[in-house]
């Protein structure tokens, strides 16, 4: 009697119902990416020094703010934003605390360690090394237990398990801010890192005979395979396509693909794994497809998306875990996981939460340049994937696959162009046009004849799919060679203020994520960012370890002395935009109609003076260096003023 009274009642109100459920779902999304916007600006306050006793002091201030004013739409999203930013500094401090470990507290010269390699960076003109299981001298207090150091060399070429000795200058890590650039100690304190430096000399080198495993013997029996059946400028680029190996890349051949906009194939990351996970997906399906009857009795694309999602599982392996490919992994098996429950996953709500999950637990990937890369390409990737739905319904499914292809291409290329400029001072004009027409023949041409090959390896059938792959790189490095001598094809630009990029990024989000208002809001944020960017103002001279180190510019070209904060004069040489520096040789330095002497003999001519020690006859305003202080001078309004940095 009661069901038979209730039941119309339920159905009386059944589309307010609906109704209401529509805006709960609305009002979660919107606060999502609001929650997500502000966790990341926390993140970003804590690396830029934001007093973590207020973090946790308007923390929970804010969180009371959320319950009295809960029914208040405005004062609750207020609320609800100061919430996220001050847990993200908060959850970055409470990380800091958790991940112990000694730092080193005296500088040391000439030094002699052993230790063991666990990771090799090679550049074009340098190695970095990370080590570990160190043997130190006597009488150091703090001995740490990884060291990050710089090798100037490319001979000998050192590699990952070798227990090696060393003769090493090593520092602590450096406390504070150079301009444009977060604290060093604290990035490498998260990667417990507890001393920087460089390597003197090589003294021995020991391989250790440890049992390799299976994905270690696995990709070194792939790469003696393809040096024996191609010649060896193809081997050295289909060898990191198919394991990640970079090492093989010469200096020369990465930047020609750096400068034609496709050195990301050189890397194991998000290309490669959505390749191979579509391939496989699709290959699966399409043999379920020949064997008709087999789809009458089971879901074949739940079972491309199980095979597909253990193939791309074992090529992370293989390709020995990087960070980009792991990332990409995670968004991949939320795909395939949303396609094995029934549900839309490849969506910007999935992206947010994947995020979160990646940041609650580990904040300090926010200021990794391959986590700012993919999230973001990602993120431009599905914008742009559900707008072109809309955008070309009726349209020929190939024309709209290939009109997208390209729109994905320059919005990924110009979303990310900010980044790149902040974290590499560099840009690349042709890099565009080359991305989209190689990577097209990456796509469709070298990777899937890569993957095929891969599997018919056990039965000798790949030698002419990797010959085919092989003459069409040789194409492909051909043009690209080409571009890359092009005039303008690289362009070194300063760096510019994080307050600036921040805008630019937010804007992009803005425009990714919301709809008519969103966007205009995000062309608003890019623009006032850009402003910001070109009106970012840069010190002229750099001055540290009581005057003994000293760098600056003058007439286009930076000059520098080879003593002193090694980190800190380079980072602000390269963040300059200057890659190559020459000795300083002169007393007395003309920059912005200022002159400025490094000697006492030149005072009388200069307008100001930067001296080791206090001068009597020096009457003009001059800069005495002390203690552990690095001061940056700045000319603003022809009026020279001083910026002073402590450790």
């Amino acid at each position: 009697m009661k069901f038979k009274i209730i039941s119309p009642m339920l159905s009386l109100y059944h589309p307010k119902i609906k109704q209401l459920k529509a805006e709960i779902k609305s009002m979660f999304q919107e606060h999502l990416i609001w929650s997500f916007l502000a966790f990341m600006t926390g993140i970003l306050l804590y690396f830029y020094h934001f007093p973590t006793i207020l973090s946790i002091i308007i923390l929970p201030l804010a969180v009371l703010g959320l319950i009295l004013f809960y029914k208040k739409d405005f004062v609750f999203c207020f609320m609800l934003f100061i919430t996220f930013v001050m847990l993200g500094c908060s959850i970055c401090h409470l990380r800091y605390q958790m991940v112990a470990h000694p730092v080193l507290n005296q500088k040391l010269s000439n030094t002699i360690i052993v230790a063991t390699i666990t990771d090799n960076t090679v550049l074009p003109d340098k190695q970095i090394l990370i080590l570990n299981n160190i043997s130190y001298p006597m009488g150091v207090i703090k001995q740490p237990d990884k060291i990050r150091l710089h090798y100037d060399n490319l001979e000998p070429l050192l590699k990952v398990g070798q227990r090696v000795k060393l003769k090493v200058n090593l520092v602590p890590p450096v406390s504070i801010k150079a301009p444009f650039h977060t604290s060093q100690a604290k990035r490498l304190y998260f990667e417990k890192i507890g001393a920087i430096g460089k390597v003197v000399q090589v003294l021995d080198i020991r391989d250790i005979n440890a049992k390799p495993t299976i994905f270690q013997r696995l990709r070194h029996q792939i790469t003696e395979h393809v040096f024996q059946i191609l010649p060896e400028n193809q081997a050295r680029i289909i060898t990191p396509l198919i394991t990640g190996e970079q090492r093989l890349v010469s200096p020369e051949l990465y930047q020609i693909y750096r400068r034609s906009g496709i050195v990301h194939v050189l890397s194991v990351s998000g290309f490669h794994m959505a390749l191979l996970a579509g391939f496989l997906f699709f290959l699966i399906r399409g043999l379920g497809v020949v064997c008709g009857r087999l789809t009458l009795y089971v879901n074949t694309k739940k079972i491309a998306a199980v095979f597909a999602l253990i193939g791309t599982g074992f090529y992370l392996a293989l390709s020995g875990f990087q960070i980009p490919a792991v990332r990409s992994y995670l968004m991949i098996a939320l795909v395939f996981l949303g396609i094995l429950v029934n549900r839309k996953t490849f969506s910007v709500r999935t992206i947010i939460l994947a995020g979160f999950c990646m940041l609650i637990f580990r904040p300090e990937n926010l200021m990794s340049i391959s986590f700012q890369l993919s999230f973001l390409s990602v993120l431009i990737l599905v914008s742009v994937h559900e707008k072109f739905k809309q955008f070309m319904p009726n349209q020929n499914k190939y024309i709209r696959h290939f009109c997208e292809f390209c729109a994905l291409g320059v919005a990924i290329s110009l979303g990310l162009t900010p980044l790149i400029i902040w974290h590499f001072n560099q840009i690349t004009p042709y890099g565009i046009l080359g991305n989209l027409a190689f990577s097209f023949l990456f796509s469709l041409i070298i990777m899937p004849l890569l993957f095929i090959g891969c599997l018919l390896m056990p039965f000798e059938m790949d030698s002419a799919l990797f010959q085919w792959a092989g003459t069409v790189i040789e194409w492909i490095e051909q043009m690209a060679d080409w571009i890359s001598k092009l005039p303008f094809a690289e362009i070194s630009l300063p760096s510019f203020s994080v307050v600036g990029l921040s805008l630019i990024i937010f804007g992009i989000i803005f425009i990714c994520l919301w709809q008519y208002w969103g966007k205009i809001m995000g062309v608003i944020l890019i623009l006032m960012g850009t402003l910001t960017a070109f009106n970012s103002d840069y010190p002229i001279m750099m001055v540290a370890d009581k005057g003994q180190s000293i760098a600056y510019i003058q007439n286009g070209r930076f000059y520098a002395n080879e003593n002193g904060q090694d980190w800190i004069q380079t980072l602000w040489q390269n963040k300059l935009g200057f890659y190559r520096s020459e000795k300083i040789k002169d007393n007395i330095v003309e920059i912005k109609s200022k002159r400025i002497a490094l000697s006492p003999d030149y005072c009388a001519n200069a307008d100001f003076a930067v001296l080791p020690i206090q001068s009597g006859h020096c009457r003009i305003d001059k800069l005495i260096p002390q203690g552990n202080k690095i001061y940056f001078i700045y000319i603003h309004k022809n009026r020279i003023e001083i910026e002073t940095l402590s450790e």
